[in-house]
């Protein structure tokens, strides 16, 4: 058991926890989550903002909702508010380039869709939906704060007016403006150097709190027994394809014999083939 005396992790969190947690941003899921789970006037600010919509109220929020998808595998959406115009709004953070390609949204969109479908929606009740990706980087390139992604009649450029909107909002815009400042407090940890004092308060209060610090700790440390388990299963294969290579040299065999001898399921296959290829020639 890790032990920290820093007197202000006053809940026996261990250090690399705790410094992991005061790190955290609203660029981090984790920490977005948190703090805006039943937190509407955050969301509500947010939205104003990002969209451009001053007047924008936010009647319902509901934090890493889980949508299943037509293959059974689930989305998690990380904060998604409806409107008092019903608008619904799905908020997420990311900062990985490859994680916010455009299919991504179109992805997210799409079972937010059948989401409504199931619910017993007709098509032509299909509410108007925003996607809203915040990311890291300037995945689209133009140096802008926001993207708005609408889809247009190609040969007349008009509005196809399907109510699907995409939105992009560039967490490294610098700017001395709404935009700007929301952006920046995306980037930090720091809650005493964000610009929106009803942000500033809830990131704060989470990062101090018992319950906040609690939530996330737990999270965090499952995180890493992930990690750490993924690790040993890496390495156990690679011992199981060490032992395959010399059963194959030893006896001449296929490694579908080897495998067989060892019991290995036949799914395995490819997998040990891509981990025999990797050692080194004998």
């Amino acid at each position: 058991m890790e032990h920290d005396p820093n007197p202000l992790n006053p809940f026996g969190i261990a250090p690399r926890l705790w410094q992991k947690i005061q790190a955290l941003r609203l660029l981090d899921d984790l920490l977005m989550q948190t703090a805006l789970d039943g937190f509407i006037p955050g969301a509500e600010l947010i939205l104003q903002i990002i969209l451009d919509m001053p007047d924008l109220e936010v009647s319902e929020l509901t934090v890493q909702k889980r949508l299943p998808n037509l293959a059974s595998r689930d989305v998690i959406l990380d904060v998604k508010a409806v409107d008092s115009a019903g608008r619904h709004h799905n908020i997420e953070v990311q900062c990985s380039d490859s994680g916010a390609i455009p299919r991504r949204p179109r992805y997210h969109a799409a079972l937010m869709d059948v989401e409504f479908l199931r619910k017993g929606y007709k098509v032509e009740e299909l509410p108007e939906t925003y996607v809203i990706f915040v990311t890291e980087n300037d995945i689209l390139g133009a140096g802008l704060a926001v993207y708005h992604i609408d889809r247009v009649v190609g040969e007349t450029g008009l509005p196809f007016g399907d109510g699907a909107h995409i939105v992009y909002a560039n967490a490294s815009y610098v700017g001395d403006d709404a935009i700007g400042r929301l952006m920046s407090d995306f980037r930090t940890s720091d809650p005493d150097d964000m610009y929106y004092d009803l942000l500033a308060a809830q990131i704060r209060a989470v990062k101090s709190n018992r319950k906040g610090v609690c939530e996330m700790s737990r999270v965090l440390a499952e995180m890493y027994n992930e990690g750490r388990e993924e690790g040993r299963e890496e390495g156990r294969e690679e011992g199981r394809a060490e032992t395959l290579s010399r059963l194959m040299q030893h006896n001449s065999w296929t490694l579908d014999q080897a495998m067989n001898m060892m019991g290995y399921p036949s799914e395995k296959k490819a997998r040990y083939e891509q981990l025999l290829a990797a050692l080194p020639a004998q």
